[in-house]
C-alpha cells in the first residue's frame, strides 16, 4: 500500500508535464495499479497488466497450499536464518 499512497501525485505530476501531444493512455506493470486512478482522474484509458514469469504464477497458484501446510506467513524474521524452511 505503501506504494499506492506515495505515488499517485507524482506520477499525475509527470503524465501532466510530459512535453508533447497530450497523453491519451496509461499502460502500467500490476504493481502500478494506482494508475488506473490516475487515468481515470486524467479522463483517459489506463490499461493494467500483470506480467509475472511461469514460475511466479505458480509461487501464486500454491500460495494458498503453503499456507495452509503452515510454511507461511513466517513468524518473524528469524524463520529467515533459522534452518526452520530446511526442516518443513
Amino acid at each position: 500500500m505503501f506504494t499506492a499512497e506515495h505515488s499517485v501525485t507524482p506520477f499525475r505530476d509527470l503524465l501532466l508535464r510530459i512535453d508533447g501531444p497530450p497523453v491519451s493512455c496509461v499502460i502500467v506493470d500490476g504493481v502500478m495499479s494506482f494508475a488506473q486512478r490516475v487515468a481515470e482522474e486524467l479522463g483517459v484509458v489506463g490499461l493494467v497488466f500483470w506480467i509475472t514469469s511461469a514460475c511466479g504464477l505458480i509461487g501464486y497458484l500454491q500460495f494458498d497450499e503453503l499456507t495452509k501446510g503452515g510454511y507461511t506467513p513466517l513468524n518473524d524474521e528469524s524463520y529467515l536464518t533459522n534452518v526452520y524452511l530446511e526442516n518443513t
